[in-house]
């Protein structure tokens, strides 16, 4: 599991998307670089929605594997 949170321009999103499949892109409206402290609640299902896709796709994983 790779959770990378770097500070990109809006502009590039699409082309983040695209160039990873299995990418995820959330923009936050009139939100600065600070979400955690702007948007506390949004970002925290933000990331316990990741979390949740993640641990699945590794259950679904592991199943195959067995």
């Amino acid at each position: 599991m790779t959770f990378i949170m770097k500070v990109v321009d809006v502009s590039g999103a699409g082309l983040l998307a695209e160039a990873l499949p299995s990418c995820r892109v959330d923009l936050l409206d009139n939100c600065g670089h600070s979400v955690v402290m702007e948007r506390p609640r949004q970002t925290a299902k933000l990331i316990l929605d990741f979390i949740i896709s993640q641990q699945s796709a590794e259950s679904v994983n592991l199943k195959k594997k067995s």
